[in-house]
């Protein structure tokens, strides 16, 4: 279990560099999943933000199914490309994106006319901005090594990162809402656990 446990502080699986994020989690995370007298079927990640927790889950097969639940319209647009809309269209939208501080600023500011398009926006706002704060922060000025924006793009990981997300999509449910309007659905299935 020890090797397993480095590896998912190796693995990085969500798109989202996320303030307040759960990746200090995994670990104790894995540790109380594996614990349990039984292997859950269900995981349930509400106030998924990155979604780290259900990703890791998923990924290591440490659940049958995860059910994902986000209430900010902007961070669901992002799952909802990746698990249901066009995520091909979304990854050649990073790759061939052309950052600079003009450009984050156009698609920041301008508004955006499908899921896929605020998806795309979220992402760049989310590694753009001070923190990963998607509203209300400035863009970065100097980030790593003095490369500002920059420090924090690499459409190729990102690409690489949507399609493992793809790639584990039958074992990831969506939904974008207030948790506690799906929590009493799930309370009662045996073998499930909750974040």
């Amino acid at each position: 279990m020890g090797s397993a446990l480095q590896k998912t502080k190796t693995v990085h699986l969500s798109p989202f560099r996320y303030p307040g994020g759960k990746s200090w989690l995994v670990p104790e995370f894995w540790k109380w999943l594996v614990s349990l007298p039984f292997k859950p079927k269900l995981l349930i990640e509400p106030f998924l933000g990155g979604g780290i927790i259900s990703l890791t889950a998923a990924y290591h097969g440490l659940v049958n199914e995860c059910i994902m639940i986000e209430k900010d319209k902007e961070v669901a647009s992002v799952w909802k490309t990746v698990l249901y809309g066009n995520w091909n269209w979304l990854i050649e939208r990073i790759k061939t994106f052309c950052l600079t501080p003009e450009t984050a600023r156009e698609i920041i500011n301008s508004p955006a006319a499908t899921c896929e398009e605020m998806a795309f926006k979220t992402i760049l706002k989310n590694r753009v901005c001070y923190g990963g704060i998607i509203n209300g922060a400035g863009l970065l000025k100097y980030g790593g090594s003095g490369k500002g924006i920059l420090s924090r793009w690499n459409p190729d990981a990102l690409a690489e990162r949507i399609k493992t997300i793809v790639s584990m999509k039958d074992k990831l449910k969506f939904f974008e809402g207030d948790a506690f309007d799906y929590i009493p659905y799930f309370i009662n299935r045996e073998e499930t656990v909750f974040l």
